[in-house]
């Protein structure tokens, strides 16, 4: 068997068809390939809709963390390389050709690949302002749409079972401290359906994105997203205790402080396009770093992020 793709699936029942669809439709070529469904304990009829593919599902009957759920996948695979895809992740044509084309190279290679995800198929507005004009790259592959060699996986003992959060941030990480490479390639094109569509979908996603960050003191010293929302809520603090004191002048000076600050962050993060652009930006920036200083708060256990 070349490749095994491995498909994790917590109450899915919304994407796991169209998911399932691409894979079918745009299977590498010239490729043997299978397709593993690891349905993570789901609550809705998730495995009911797998079962009309031709793909093999196991079920687990009790959640785990999507880590160990795309271990286990790797367990039950036969394939020389393993793809990670997210069950609300839906493949395109580009995705296969360059799966195909660069087969060997994945398979003689000590790296992981892949590349971000791309906006929906029917991108919302939180989408587009959010996740368009980035001027930085990611230091690592996102896991539903990370690619990798047997070998290299098992060198590397596979993803940490333990981690909620942010596995593919750290397999990466562990990767390069064993010297291989991160190889961001952006011919592994991929729509993203689990993108939130509005505030409330954005709030939560990022809550449970910043479970990581919080395990520990030493995670969140090391965490810049985390520091930069502490001082985010520090700056909230001190704005509510000088308008209930009626600190006019010194509420206005924070104010201004405060709005400087979630503008550098804008700007240091994205090619603003226009004024209408950039206040979409800053909304989205005050809930992110809302949204991540409040993971702190979280019962660190299993969180639902849609």
């Amino acid at each position: 068997m070349d490749v095994s793709i491995i498909v994790p699936a917590y109450n899915e029942s919304r994407h796991i068809a169209s998911c399932l669809t691409a894979l079918l439709e745009f299977s590498p070529s010239g490729l043997s390939s299978e397709i593993i469904v690891i349905d993570n304990a789901s609550e809705d009829n998730t495995s009911l809709i797998v079962h009309k593919f031709p793909v093999s599902l196991f079920r687990l009957e009790e959640r785990v963390t999507v880590s160990e759920a795309r271990n286990v996948g790797k367990e039950r695979s036969k394939g020389k390389i393993l793809v990670f895809v997210d069950a609300d992740v839906i493949v395109t044509p580009k995705w296969s050709t360059a799966l195909s084309s660069n087969f060997e190279e994945l398979l003689s290679s000590n790296c992981i690949s892949g590349t971000e995800y791309d906006l929906s198929t029917t991108p919302s507005w939180v989408e587009r302002y959010w996740l368009t004009g980035n001027k930085t790259k990611k230091s690592y592959i996102n896991g539903g749409n990370l690619i990798i060699s047997r070998k290299a996986f098992l060198r590397l003992n596979g993803f940490d079972r333990n981690k909620v959060t942010g596995e593919d941030v750290d397999l990466c990480y562990r990767m390069e401290k064993l010297g291989g490479k991160i190889i961001d390639n952006p011919n592994f094109f991929v729509h993203h359906e689990g993108n939130p569509h509005d505030l409330l979908g954005f709030w939560r996603r990022e809550v449970w994105h910043g479970i990581g960050d919080t395990y520990t003191l030493n995670t969140m010293l090391a965490s810049k997203v985390f520091l930069a929302s502490t001082l985010n809520a520090l700056f909230l603090v001190f704005l509510i205790c000088l308008f209930a004191t009626d600190k006019t002048s010194g509420f206005f000076i924070t104010f201004s402080a405060y709005f400087l600050f979630l503008s550098i962050s804008v700007v240091s993060k994205y090619q603003v396009m226009g004024f209408v652009d950039y206040v979409g930006k800053l909304l989205l920036f005050f809930i992110y770093y809302s949204a991540r200083f409040f993971s702190l708060f979280v019962k660190k256990g299993f969180v639902r992020r849609k």
